[in-house]
């Protein structure tokens, strides 16, 4: 019996529930007996455990910060026309149109259906200024922050930038490239009256400055800078718009400057329109042969100059003579346009507001044969392509619905065109 006794205490815990009640056996079963007890406590404490998690509220574990793995990077095509377009700028050598966006984007639209967009991620700043060289070869883009990007658009890669604060904590108020010459310098016009002249080869300001102290722009007048234009027929003169100071031609070369006076009644005609007391000036353009120049004012009127005379402004009704407009909207944009004749053509004047629909009014060139000098056909809207004297092929607008125009550009059949 002991061989055996033994041999059970050895397999004790598979013999438990059938051996006999022995001294020994009994002994051993009363320690099994206690470690199930004390493990089926175990297990009854576990199910009550899982019983609470399952009755209990769930929680959210959240975790301090963002990871790369809580994000699924993808590229993404877009199509169509973004949102929220602020400026437009077209090229006809390359025809290629490029929209800015007030998000920072830049969509660039070419023939075979290109469209190409292209986004800074370091910057959400809107595009104030966008415009191509002669040779549709470079876009340049400008943003409110005063950055600077040289795109190429052969490859539509940055080739070049300015990072923002070189205008000294100034914002641009607008930009002028001159189309009419391959000198390679954007005029750059801060909010302060300023005019910076930038490198476009080197991406790096020359130095030259204009400033409207300079200029003896007094305090009582603004000196805000709503356009700059170039003359078409000598590159080293500008054509500045300051709010209230009027317009101003101003040579590069000698450094002198030309202050021309408002038109006779443009004060009654403004504070009648309800376009106040003194009417401020918000775009211009020359004439081909630079010999004039025409502006137009937030009153929603325009007057035409001759650039050798400081007062020779003079009103030149949009809207027809039977059916005036009572409010007129500001005139936004305005252009001369070429003419097939040449410098000796009048072309036709294109303006962007100025009528109750925020409408382009196309003002056609109407000869006198007593003066022998130019008038204006009044009330022709639409573009104009079915006039004996074509000077437009086509143009490009930039609105949505009954806003303003932001901006339109006119293109020429190839070998005409003023430039």
């Amino acid at each position: 019996m002991g061989w055996k006794k033994k041999k059970k205490r050895k397999n004790h815990n598979k013999i438990l529930f059938l051996s006999s009640p022995s001294k020994g056996i009994t002994t051993t079963t009363r320690r099994t007996t206690r470690h199930a007890h004390t493990m089926g406590n175990k297990s009854q404490k576990a199910q009550q455990q899982q019983q609470q998690q399952q009755h209990a509220p769930a929680t959210k574990v959240r975790k301090p910060f963002l990871e790369d793995n809580d994000f699924c990077l993808r590229q993404m095509g877009h199509h169509g026309i973004p949102h929220a377009v602020t400026v437009m700028t077209y090229t006809n050598i390359q025809r290629l149109m490029a929209l800015g966006t007030a998000t920072g984007i830049i969509k660039i639209f070419g023939k075979d259906g290109i469209e190409i967009l292209i986004h800074d991620q370091n910057t959400r700043s809107p595009i104030c200024a966008l415009d191509f060289n002669r040779s549709g070869s470079k876009l340049f883009a400008f943003s409110s922050d005063t950055s600077f990007r040289v795109i190429d658009t052969t490859t539509y890669q940055v080739i070049g930038s300015m990072s923002k604060g070189w205008a000294r904590y100034s914002s641009i108020s607008c930009v002028h490239l001159p189309s009419d010459t391959d000198d390679p310098y954007i005029y750059v016009g801060l909010d302060d009256g300023t005019i910076e002249v930038i490198n476009t080869l080197t991406i790096e300001r020359t130095g030259y400055r204009i400033t409207s102290n300079y200029m003896e722009i007094n305090q009582e007048e603004d000196n805000y800078l709503h356009f700059i234009q170039s003359n078409p027929a000598n590159a080293g003169m500008l054509l500045l718009g300051y709010e209230t100071a009027g317009p101003i031609t101003f040579d590069l070369v000698k450094r002198k400057y030309n202050r021309y006076s408002p038109p006779q009644g443009l004060s009654d005609l403004a504070a009648r329109t309800g376009g106040g007391d003194f009417p401020s000036l918000r775009c211009g353009a020359f004439k081909e042969d630079g010999k004039q120049f025409v502006v137009g004012y937030a009153s929603g009127h325009i007057a035409v100059f001759n650039t050798e005379k400081r007062d020779s402004g003079k009103i030149q009704p949009i809207c027809p003579a039977l059916s005036p407009c009572e409010y007129p909207k500001p005139v936004t944009h305005v252009q001369w346009s070429s003419s097939h004749k040449g410098i000796s053509g009048i072309g036709c004047l294109l303006i962007a507001g100025g009528n109750e629909m925020n409408a382009v009014t196309i003002l056609w060139p109407k000869p006198s044969l007593s003066t022998k000098q130019h008038e204006w056909k009044v009330g022709e809207v639409g573009i104009p392509m079915v006039e004996e004297d074509r000077t437009i092929y086509g143009m490009a607008l930039c609105s949505h619905d009954s806003v303003p125009v932001l901006g339109f550009q006119l293109t020429y059949p190839q070998g005409t065109g003023p430039w």
